[in-house]
């Protein structure tokens, strides 16, 4: 009930309004994510829950309902991993090229209980398990339009009015969409070369919030010991990684 109406009071304060429910890739529009894999034709598919678009009809933005944890991690999207919600932005904006992606988040669908020794503290700590996993464009604007009253995505800001650094790693530039959503698409293109090349190795990640052997059920089959074998890491901070999908965004050229 608590989330379902904090849907309900965002849509009250929100510019972005639902256009878009639950459609397969197909269903919205051209076949665009075909892609010709050394003579073998690849198709994306997937079923995005929710586009909304702004009033001036210039932005969308990316909404997947989860009922579980789930949140947005560079080095993880760097690694070829985690890759949904871009995928999503991807594949909304190649169905229509006029409009910028204002963002995308993750919007928490459940019924947390929490225990506390107060009303009060019990309903902070549900309030902070049910805030939007986001990120957003870093617009004023466009903030303010996604939620005037940011009671939802609750963007945090210092004593002198600046953003915090804790939010601002959860805003994105225009061009860090453009080159997070280009190098998406080249990963997957990737992906779908190696599994046609019978490239079947295991190159598990592993970061803190993401260890890929911990619940998998393929371990006896793919030899690769956690206790022996090294994981997959990106030691790099955001801005490295920007540069280095930036470099290869110039290059045009993924290993």
């Amino acid at each position: 009930i608590a989330s379902l109406q904090r849907l309900i009071d965002w849509n009250k304060v929100s510019h972005f309004q639902p256009e878009i429910f639950e459609k397969n890739f197909s269903e919205l529009g051209k076949k665009m994510l075909v892609y010709d894999i050394n003579g073998v034709k690849m198709e994306l598919t997937g079923t995005i829950d929710r586009i909304d678009i702004s009033e001036d009809q210039k932005y969308f933005m990316i909404i997947d309902y989860k009922t579980g944890k789930a949140y947005l991690n560079l080095q993880e999207i760097f690694a070829g991993v985690n890759l949904q919600l871009l995928t999503y932005l991807m594949a909304a904006q190649k169905i229509d090229a006029e409009k910028l992606p204002a963002g995308m988040l993750y919007y928490f669908l459940k019924f947390p209980a929490k225990k506390a020794d107060s009303e009060t503290e019990a309903e902070n700590a549900i309030d902070k398990e049910l805030t939007p996993e986001f990120w957003l464009l870093n617009d004023e604007n466009i903030l303010a339009e996604i939620d005037s009253s940011n009671e939802i995505i609750k963007i945090q800001f210092n004593k002198n009015g600046a953003i915090s650094k804790t939010s601002e790693k959860k805003l994105q530039s225009a061009e860090n969409f453009k080159m997070l959503i280009k190098y998406a698409e080249d990963i997957l293109k990737l992906t779908g070369e190696k599994i046609l090349s019978g490239n079947i190795q295991s190159q598990p990640m592993q970061t803190k919030n993401h260890d890929a052997c911990r619940f998998c059920q393929f371990v006896e089959l793919c030899n690769f010991n956690p206790n022996i074998d090294k994981a997959r890491t990106v030691e790099l901070d955001d801005n490295q990684i920007f540069e280095k999908i930036g470099a290869l965004d110039q290059s045009d050229k993924i290993d």
